[in-house]
């Protein structure tokens, strides 16, 4: 099931994750990590945001909770485990 959101929380959200991403293209990993734990608390389910989360830990060298966030990610779209294979 889906998480019903208000206008102002999906802005937010769309916000938070193009920052991240911008943060992890610059490789800014721990602000990157951050908007993506101030994301996530707000949308707990976003699957797009733990692979990102997942690849910036990564790079951060922290390895165990890059693990749990892409195991996260595939038990939440358990229909395409492959398409974060090669993410990660």
């Amino acid at each position: 099931m889906a998480l019903e959101l208000n206008p102002s929380t999906d802005l937010k959200i769309k916000c938070l994750y193009k920052r991240s991403s911008a943060y992890y293209d610059s490789q800014q990993y721990e602000a990157c990590n951050l908007d993506l734990t101030a994301l996530l608390v707000e949308d707990p389910t976003n699957v797009h945001a733990r692979v990102l989360m997942a690849r910036a830990l990564k790079m951060s060298q922290e390895l165990k909770r890059a693990e749990d966030n892409i195991s996260n990610a595939i038990l939440m779209d358990a229909e395409h485990p492959l398409w974060y294979s090669g993410t990660f």
